[in-house]
């Protein structure tokens, strides 16, 4: 005797070990089938061999391995074939046989009624059998579905076999009850395998109906109460899977159920909302890829009296009152929740019943008027959502609506729909929502239909009505606008891979159980990538066909397009950042790339209308003619004719900053003075109109002065700063403030630098000293000013041009307006002989303005202020070195020219200069004057041209340092002593050496008594003389 422990060990079989390769193992599935086609295998038996084949089956049969039926593993299979489908038939059958059949009754008088039976219930060695008869149909139905999910499977067997096979499941949800055990569950198995078959549309026509019958009855709960796995929750699923398997065979099947789904789209369990809301978008998916036919109109037609069907209302007073519809009633609350707990409770499940609706309506959407006034709606509740991913998935839903645009319309068409305007209206229906890819999706149609000829003329009208609606919507449907007209416009774009088919607008993952919007929560990161990933399907921008040649042969159609583009540049609203900027100014390129194109190949027009058209555009701009898109029906309208953008910029200052970015394009594609002198009067014609009171606007303007006029002929720089740009405009001086004067006048500087001329800097190194423009420089104006002017000298070398003759250029047009006694000449004097300093040696003539200038400078800048005092000692330290590097060709005439200015200096008869200071510097400049008498013949003439020059050492103060004597002396001896008869010599010469006395005269005296020192010893911040000049 075996203990019980040991009983049960030696009762478990041993698990047969899987082959390493299975598929080429042809005896692996061999046990299993033996077993089912063996007819004396018991129940018991049955239900283990189609277990253990539909294991096996699963494990070995993979969709990546790309089964084939010629595999070995399939050999029992081929070989067993009709015994195998005969027992798989026979014993899905069992299901239909009763497990205590009922004695034959005995024989009885008639009776017009049936006696009473009296319930018996089962034996135990019935219900035993029962529950066998259960199991194995559960076991052979889980078998089927694989097999039929299958084509590498269920090709092994025939169609007629199939048919016989399919017939007897169709059987177990057709009968009125099942006799069995678990008749609930037996259901729910047999229209799971409904769902999951993907038998060949041969096999399945014939009985399309019949599967249509079988799950309007789990629809409508025939089958039995829902539980964890119920035939109503199969059904929907049934629905959504095989009309997108098989459109043309199971839309007309499943229209005749379509009440039942609406049924379910309104129950109460929530997970039966949610599944009938997949079932009926993969229904309204799949009636979207067969073609139009009466069948839609009758699917239309039952869809409309769901949302016209107005409930009856029972009131208390046994007064009853018709109400709006259930399903109409229902979206709108769900649109209404913010927190709702469950997605079917929600927006995004309104919002995707709304999009799987309208597939089904059709054109009647919109000719149905009671339909469009609920669709509209509805559809302005869903874009009014806060949660932007929702207002996304409610521009999704609309390309329904784009997509009944392009269909054929219906006979449901309302009398008042009819009319010359029906396709306008049809269209301003539509295009309430252009958003999520809408209005590229009716543009990418309507340039597919420009190539016909005799839709080219209308078909651009829409497509450029369109973009202007686009243009008034959210920022990124304005980007959009801007991207769509650079791919209708790009020609060169071959798109001819890509034909468009209305149903490319719509996005296949929204009308799907899976992924789908429903499946997770409202706010989660999952729903809103989501919604991302359904946005890129559908049509996309690239898509667009652009524009064949022929049609951008005719110019107007690119004018048409400008103008478009033109009012984008005025939706300041919805510059949400610089992008938006850089998208208008890239159209703008693309615009006139395509111009010149068309005209070029074009030969009737020429460079000059692109130019006066371009022109026009940006004058437009600038007076703000034509920037504004009217106000069309579905657009919010705007509170102000000038919204404020959402950058940080005022309206005035993005208009200019735009206008920039348009000029440097316009004038890289067409460099022609004419463009930028007619555009240069047009910007200082209406300078207050760009402007305003805003300085940050006059920054802009000034810019964008800068950058078009450095692109004009010289005269019209000279001409903007005299404000005589416009020959018939009377001159006169810019009403400019100090600070509005140094700004502007430094937003030049930069663009000059980079791209001016050696004339324009002359020009503009004038400015500040001009008597129309003129105001106090300060240190940071100087340093700009001397850094344009060697950034001048430097620019003379590169042109090849005489720097010297530059320079003196530059002085020559400030001294034409400049007043010398300002305190600022005698460093302008400095910063000129400083940038000459290195070039003056190569110089072939006398710099005359600049000289004039200096001794000018040297003159009136004496006797000096406190504050300016410094910046004279340098200007005397410059030029003695500047006269260092004179060539001695040049001496006589460039020392003639300033001798009164250094006379005055040399002299100081007021003092003016500490004395350490003046035996320093003022020395050095003696020096350098001596030295280039040294290059002069010592005759009469000299010294009578240059005779202030050589007394004014004995003259004015008497604390000279003895050095400057000695080397007078020495001067003298060497040069004109030797010329010169002594009775011809000064008369402070003659008393310097001793051949007179000199006699000084009151007036010195007591000017002397007056005059004190300016600069004394003991306020120079500087201790030495090494480095006791530093600029300011």
């Amino acid at each position: 005797m075996l203990s019980p422990e040991q009983e049960t060990e030696s009762s478990q079989r041993e698990e047969t070990p899987e082959p390493s390769l299975p598929q080429y193992d042809a005896m692996y599935l061999e046990t299993p089938v033996r077993a089912i086609t063996d007819p004396c295998s018991s129940l018991k038996e049955l239900c283990a061999a189609y277990s253990t084949l539909a294991a096996r089956l699963r494990a070995c049969v993979d969709d990546a391995d790309k089964p084939d039926s010629a595999w070995p593993l399939f050999k029992p299979l081929h070989a067993h074939s009709i015994l195998l489908m005969e027992s798989m038939t026979r014993d899905v059958g069992r299901a239909l046989v009763d497990p205590a059949p009922e004695t034959e009754a005995k024989v009885s008088l008639p009776s017009p009624q049936k006696s009473p039976r009296k319930k018996r219930g089962m034996s135990a060695q019935q219900v035993k059998h029962a529950r066998d008869l259960c199991s194995t149909t559960h076991c052979v139905l889980k078998l089927v579905a694989f097999v039929f999910t299958q084509p590498a499977i269920y090709e092994i067997f025939s169609d007629d076999d199939l048919r016989g096979l399919l017939t007897a499941v169709l059987a177990i949800p057709l009968a009125d009850s099942l006799p069995t055990l678990y008749a609930r569950k037996t259901c729910a198995l047999s229209i799971w395998v409904l769902q999951t078959q993907r038998l060949s549309p041969d096999i399945l026509r014939p009985a399309a109906d019949r599967i249509a019958y079988a799950i309007r009855r789990g629809l409508d709960g025939e089958l039995g109460k829902e539980g964890k796995k119920g035939s109503a929750n199969d059904g929907l699923k049934a629905v959504h899977d095989l009309s997108r398997y098989l459109p043309e065979v199971f839309v007309p099947a499943f229209s005749h159920i379509l009440p039942s789904i609406f049924h379910n789209l309104l129950g109460v369990s929530v997970v039966l909302r949610i599944q009938a809301c997949h079932a009926l978008g993969g229904f309204a998916l799949a009636s979207t890829m067969i073609p139009t036919s009466d069948l839609h109109e009758e699917l239309s037609k039952s869809v409309r009296s769901v949302f016209t069907s107005a409930s009856v209302k029972v009131s208390p007073s046994k007064n009853t009152s018709a109400t709006e519809a259930p399903i109409i009633r229902t979206l709108r609350t769900t649109l209404s929740q913010k927190d709702p707990q469950n997605a079917a409770q929600g927006p995004a499940w309104a919002i995707s019943v709304l999009a799987h609706c309208v597939l089904l309506l059709r054109s009647a959407v919109y000719d149905d008027p009671a339909v469009c006034r609920t669709m509209t709606a509805l559809f302005s509740l869903a874009k009014r959502n806060p949660r932007s991913h929702l207002r996304a998935l409610a521009g999704l839903a609309w390309k329904s609506t784009i997509w009944t645009y392009f269909q054929p319309r219906l006979r449901v068409a309302s009398p008042a729909r009819h009319g010359a305007d029906d396709d306008r209206s049809y269209l301003s229906f539509v295009a309430r929502l252009l958003e999520m890819g809408c209005g590229v999706s009716l543009i990418a149609g309507w340039s597919s239909e420009s190539a016909d000829s005799t839709k080219t003329e209308p078909s651009l009208q829409r497509i450029t009505r369109i973009l202007e609606i686009m243009l008034q919507r959210s920022p990124k449907c304005f980007s959009h606008a801007l991207l769509t007209i650079r791919q209708l416009l790009n020609a060169e774009d071959d798109n001819t891979d890509w034909t468009f088919i209305p149903n490319h607008i719509l996005s296949p993952s929204l009308y799907c159980g899976n992924p789908g919007v429903l499946t997770e929560s409202l706010d989660s990161p999952e729903m809103r990538q989501t919604i991302t990933e359904i946005s890129k399907e559908g049509i996309q921008i690239s898509d667009v066909s652009p524009l064949s040649r022929d049609v951008l042969s005719d110019t107007g159609v690119v004018q048409g397009f400008f103008m478009v583009w033109k009012k984008a540049v005025g939706q300041f609203d919805k510059y949400d950042e610089e992008n938006s900027v850089c998208s208008i100014v890239s159209t703008w390129r693309f615009l006139l790339q395509t111009y010149l194109s068309v005209v070029h190949d074009d030969g009737h027009h020429d460079v000059s209308d692109v130019v006066d058209f371009a022109l026009q555009m940006l004058e437009d701009i600038v007076l703000d003619n034509g920037t504004t898109c009217p106000v069309i029906p579905g657009t919010p309208s705007k509170s102000s004719p000038s919204p404020t953008p959402r950058l940080n910029w005022s309206v005035k200052c993005l208009r200019l900053k735009i206008l920039q970015s348009l000029w440097k394009v316009l004038i890289g594609l067409i460099s022609e003075h004419e463009v930028a002198d007619r555009f240069l009067i047009c910007i200082t014609k209406y300078e207050r109109e760009l402007t305003g009171d805003d300085d940050k606007s006059y920054i802009e303007w000034a810019r964008l002065s800068a950058m078009v006029a450095v692109a004009c002929p010289t005269e019209a720089l000279q001409a903007f700063w005299l404000y005589q740009t416009d020959p018939s405009l009377s001159a006169r001086e810019w009403d400019w403030s100090t600070t509005q004067r140094r700004t502007i006048w430094k937003q030049f500087l930069p663009v000059w630098q980079a791209h001016g001329s050696c004339d324009g800097i002359t020009i503009l190194l004038g400015v500040p000293f001009s008597r129309a423009c003129t105001w106090d420089m300060d240190a940071d104006d100087f340093k700009d000013w001397e850094t344009l002017l060697i950034f001048g000298v430097d620019k003379a070398l590169d042109d090849g041009t005489d720097v010297v003759q530059f320079v003196d250029s530059v002085c020559d047009n400030i001294a034409q307006n400049f007043d010398p006694t300002d305190v600022s000449a005698i460093r302008i004097a400095d910063f000129l002989m400083c940038s000459l300093q290195d070039y003056i040696a190569d110089a072939r003539s006398v710099p005359s303005s600049l000289m004039d200038f200096v001794n000018d400078a040297l003159r009136a800048g004496y006797p000096p202020d406190r504050i300016s005092t410094t910046w004279c000692v340098w200007t005397i330290r410059t030029l003695a070195v500047f006269l260092q590097f004179v060539p001695a060709s040049l001496c006589f005439d460039l020392l003639d020219k300033v001798q009164e200015g250094i006379s005055i200096w040399i002299s100081d008869e007021r003092k003016c200069l500490a004395q350490d200071v003046y035996a320093v510097e003022v020395s050095l400049l003696y020096d350098a004057v001596l030295a280039c008498f040294s290059n002069f013949p010592g005759d009469s003439c000299t010294l009578e041209v240059f005779q202030n020059l050589v007394e004014c050492v004995f003259a004015g103060r008497d604390d000279k340092p003895q050095a400057m004597t000695d080397a007078f002396n020495l001067f003298w001896q060497r040069s004109f002593a030797q010329g010169v008869p002594e009775d011809e010599w000064p008369e402070a010469v003659r008393v310097n050496f001793g051949l007179s006395v000199a006699q000084p005269s009151p007036d010195a005296i007591e000017d002397s008594s007056i005059c004190t020192d300016i600069l004394s010893p003991a306020e120079q911040p500087i201790e030495s003389t090494q480095n006791l000049f530093t600029p300011p």
